[in-house]
């Protein structure tokens, strides 16, 4: 481990989660001049506080030991590159801008990959006045269910969560085409351009 390069790594993904030192330290249980010698470089932090401390900065355990983040460049900040990841632990959805390391509950998460509806997923929409309704005849037990429903243009993202025994649907308005992401528990992320 290369203690000023896993230190800058710390302040960069510290600070974009507009953390202060004092702040991460005590996520940590831990002084905030522990924080301070390692990313001065100084130090590293010890292997049984990896786990967390990767939890607290959202990045992975590798990125941390490595130090070696993947940033892209070119990145406009278009809304069409999201991806979309969901814990297996606690269902927690998080979404990024572009690919991204994401961990949650301490497992690194991979963007789900999009796939053309079948007949069960296929997104039914109607026109009402100035708004869409959107509907999926889909089951929604507690086992089975779509869990959400986002629609993405090049400028906004418009994310809908869903709950099992509520009906899979949304109003929504409809402004420049774009995606329509619908995501159920079982079989994964579906993608419809509109």
């Amino acid at each position: 481990m290369d203690n000023s390069k896993t230190g800058a790594l710390i302040a960069q993904a510290r600070k974009e989660r507009h953390m202060t030192q004092r702040e991460l330290a005590s996520l940590l249980c831990l002084s905030d001049k522990t924080i301070s010698k390692w990313e001065r470089g100084l130090g590293s932090p010890d292997i049984s506080v990896l786990q967390e401390l990767s939890c607290a900065l959202g990045i992975t355990v590798q990125s941390l030991l490595g130090a070696s983040p993947q940033i892209k460049s070119g990145n406009t900040g278009n809304m069409r590159r999201a991806q979309f990841y969901v814990c297996p632990v606690c269902m927690n959805i998080l979404i990024g801008n572009d690919e991204a390391d994401i961990v949650c509950c301490g497992k690194p998460l991979n963007a789900l990959q999009a796939m053309a509806p079948d007949d069960d997923h296929h997104p039914h929409l109607e026109i009402i006045g100035h708004e869409t309704y959107l509907y999926i005849n889909h089951t929604m037990s507690k086992t089975h269910y779509i869990g959400f429903i986002a629609y993405v243009t090049s400028s906004e993202l418009r994310f809908f969560r869903l709950y099992p025994e509520q009906n899979a649907e949304t109003h929504l308005r409809i402004g420049e085409p774009g995606f329509l992401y619908v995501w159920c528990n079982l079989h994964g992320l579906f993608v419809i351009k509109i």
